[in-house]
């Protein structure tokens, strides 16, 4: 490796001894920004900087120096991938790359003043985000990755066979992949509080597996050929939810959906299983299945009673009737979803219809039946159904 061009300063100043200046240093580090619509930025913490108003020993400024080439030979791997990548929309200028990551997102790279961004840092005029530094991590073990393969292949007879550079995709996929798991977990906790207001519980179970990290760190760093697909390092990001509904009645898992990288979610229930590109999809999907199982606590609670009843059920309209009562039981997909029953009760001749309805949200609810049983909602059904 070429040692660094290394001179005595001629700078007016105080002289203090070891001080040294290198002809070709930048005095720039790699910072990144995640901007979003609503004008909130959070950026990545630059790590080995020093008070420009002291003077570091030799070995501190040759370390220094050492992490600013890291960094630019970072950012000119990025700005050559997102210039050959025409799926990515990126703009770049000199010291910035901008990639427009996710909807409501952008990201930026940006090669910025080692003085400057260390005042930023000490005086705190920057947010500093968990997100921006796990991405800065990535780039830089991304890097270290790229190196690995460089040397390995440069000792190998396949030197002729070009290394993989990609820093910038793996990381917009693993954006990608945040931002729909953010989405699915949106729609989880509405049907969860939903559920909650009724009286029953909906329980939400993250798998260890990828949901809450996001990342397959083995898979990312590895050199495993095999994870590639049309010459393409291929990032490998999964996992699986599981919900819990009325765990007492419901053999548990009430769903798991399982997520994968492209967007894709497989939801499987005890009797069905739905495949879906869309995960606008979801909540029909889980509004079907939590009717039958509300219909379910009703048929259990008429089974459970003394005297017997006879009842009809129809899952798919979502009905279920007795001898004097028809009730219809929905749940309606607004935001957030509300859990809703109609009751149509025929009284004697020349009386005419009993109607009744109720929400899971409403406050007669919780007040009126909360005292006499775990399920509000429930109750307030079987009252009308008897």
């Amino acid at each position: 490796m070429n040692q660094p061009d290394v001179t005595p300063t001629d700078q007016p100043g105080p002289r203090h001894e070891g001080e040294v200046i290198f002809n070709a240093r930048r005095h720039k580090r790699l910072r990144i920004c995640i901007r979003s619509n609503n004008g909130e930025e959070s950026y990545s913490r630059v790590t080995g900087l020093a008070d420009p108003a002291t003077q570091g020993t030799i070995s501190s400024e040759l370390s220094r120096a050492q992490a600013e080439m890291f960094d630019d030979e970072v950012f000119e791997t990025l700005r050559s991938e997102a210039k050959n990548t025409p799926t990515l929309n990126t703009r770049s200028s000199t010291d910035q790359i901008s990639v427009d990551a996710v909807p409501g997102q952008e990201l930026v790279f940006e090669m910025v003043d080692t003085d400057d961004v260390y005042q930023d840092q000490i005086n705190g005029t920057v947010k500093v985000s968990t997100h921006a530094k796990l991405l800065a991590a990535l780039l830089r073990l991304g890097m270290l990755r790229i190196y690995r393969t460089r040397s390995q292949n440069e000792a190998s007879t396949l030197s002729s066979q070009p290394s993989q550079k990609e820093l910038l995709t793996p990381i917009v996929a693993y954006l990608h992949y945040q931002a729909f798991c953010r989405q699915l977990y949106e729609i989880l906790n509405g049907f969860q509080d939903t559920m909650k207001h009724a009286g029953m519980s909906f329980e939400i179970s993250k798998n260890t597996g990828g949901v809450s990290g996001g990342l397959d760190w083995e898979a990312f760093l590895s050199d495993d050929t095999s994870s590639t697909l049309n010459g393409r390092r291929q990032t490998n990001l999964k996992g699986n939810v599981e919900v819990l509904f009325q765990q007492r009645q419901v053999l548990p898992p009430f769903c798991t959906i399982l997520v994968t990288a492209d967007a894709h979610l497989t939801i499987v229930f005890s009797q069905t299983m739905f495949h879906s590109q869309d995960i606008a999809q979801l909540p029909v999907f889980l509004g079907q299945q939590l009717r039958s199982q509300v219909l379910s606590l009703l048929v259990d609670n008429l089974k459970a009673l003394p005297e017997p009843v006879r009842y009809h059920v129809d899952e798919i309209a979502g009905v279920i009737k007795t001898r004097p009562t028809k009730l219809d039981v929905g749940l309606t997909l607004d935001d957030p979803p509300r859990l809703v029953a109609q009751s149509s009760r025929i009284l004697p001749v020349g009386e005419g219809i009993e109607s009744a309805f109720i929400a899971s949200d409403e406050r007669i609810v919780k007040e009126r039946y909360t005292e006499t049983t775990g399920v509000p909602f429930v109750a307030w059904a079987m009252e009308r159904l008897l």
